[in-house]
Order: structure tokens, then C-alpha cells, then sequence
């Protein structure tokens, strides 16, 4: 079973999640453009002749200036943005941290059910170790 999109909740949280990871690598020295396909990856960011896909999730959940879980849960509907190459962008709410893993990373981390508000049943997801992360602090590395 998956979460079904809302269109209330995308409204709420892309714009956000995409101005933090785009503040990002243009700190990082990346010219940075959204996709035009508004059901493709997010953004792509180029540097050195080098473009990179990226996909990004801004957590409304999660507040706190610092990570406190062992696993970043991906859902398993952002498998088809898991291309080789394509990195995964996860924002906290406030936009004080930002976690990027490659998408490799991720395929590679155990699936399992996990029960939410949206899906009482439960959806699949990666359960991602956060040593698979980079984290980057706002104010600090951008």
C-alpha cells in the first residue's frame, strides 16, 4: 500500500524543501535548475560540465535542529528517482539541516513496512542508516 498524493501536502512542502537544497549547492559553488517535467526529479545541479539529478523530501515532522534516529526512512515510491548518479535530498522542517545520500546508498538499504498517519496499513520503505548521509548545517556549510 502507498500514501496517496496530496496535493495539499506537495503545496505545503515543495516549494520549501527545493529553496533550501537549491541555497545549498549554489553554496557549494553548483548552478542549480528545476526540472521542467513537474512529475520527474526535482532539480538538477551542475558543476565542472558534471550534472547531477536531485530529489528532494522536506520533513514537516521532523523539527529538531539535529537528526535522532539510526535510519532515514525513504518511501519506496521514490524508487523511480533512484537512478544511478541522482542524489536524495531530505530537509528538516525549519530548514536548519539538510541530509544527502546517493541514491546507490539507498537502493542498498533494507525495505520493510512501516505503519504512518497516511497509511494505517503501512507502506514500504528504505530504512537507510545515517552514516550513508551527508549532513550539511545552515549557517554553517551553507
Amino acid at each position: 500500500m502507498r500514501k496517496q498524493f496530496s496535493q495539499k501536502l506537495h503545496d505545503e512542502n515543495d516549494k520549501i524543501g527545493r529553496r533550501a537544497v537549491k541555497d545549498l549547492y549554489k553554496a557549494l559553488g553548483y548552478s542549480v535548475a528545476d526540472n521542467s517535467d513537474i512529475y520527474g526529479i526535482d532539480l538538477f545541479i551542475k558543476k565542472d560540465n558534471r550534472i547531477i539529478a536531485v530529489e528532494v523530501d522536506h520533513k514537516a515532522g521532523w523539527i529538531e535542529p539535529y537528526f535522532v534516529f539510526q535510519s532515514v526512512i525513504v518511501t519506496d515510491r521514490k524508487t523511480k528517482f533512484l537512478k544511478a548518479g541522482c542524489l536524495h535530498a531530505v530537509v528538516n522542517k525549519p530548514c536548519e539541516i539538510i541530509l544527502v545520500a546517493r541514491s546507490e546508498m539507498i537502493l542498498l538499504s533494507p525495505k520493510k513496512e512501516n505503519k504512518n498517519k497516511y497509511v494505517a496499513q503501512g507502506e514500504m520503505v528504505y530504512y537507510v542508516p545515517i552514516d550513508k548521509w551527508t549532513e550539511y548545517k545552515k549557517g554553517k556549510d551553507y
